[in-house]
């Protein structure tokens, strides 16, 4: 009985660490990256800070298109603070702000208006 269960603890421990290598190896097949293209724009999706804003300017800079679109995001809050007239910019405007600092004319920025919640509702507002 002893001789058993050391042999299914040892095939457990085996599948586990199988699993484990499979995991941590999965998704290589799947993934891809490709070179960045000339575009007509350049889609910026809120959410994840100066990091977007960064790569979309570099973009820029290199030639890849000539303008930056962003979508304004739902804000909770936001609209108690506007009944009390007080003026909060918005993610887009904010990351506008940061583009314009890093010499990306003004007028290359669009941003559309929106609330956007979600990556979806993103992607439904510029489409």
């Amino acid at each position: 009985m002893k001789v058993k269960r050391q042999r299914a603890l040892f095939i457990g421990i085996i599948l586990l660490a199988l699993l484990v290598v499979f995991f941590r190896y999965a998704g290589f097949g799947i993934v891809t990256s490709d070179a960045p293209e000339k575009a007509d724009l350049i889609i910026v999706l809120m959410g994840s800070g100066p990091d977007r804003i960064l790569g979309a300017v570099d973009l820029y800079e290199q030639g890849y298109a000539p303008c930056i679109m962003m979508v304004e995001n739902w804000q909770p809050g936001y609209e108690l603070l506007v009944s009390r007239d007080v003026n909060l910019p918005r993610d887009a405007e904010l990351a506008a702000m940061v583009g314009v600092q890093l010499k990306v004319p003004e007028e290359a920025f669009i941003i559309l208006p929106g609330d956007a919640r979600s990556t979806q509702d993103e992607a439904l507002i510029v489409t």
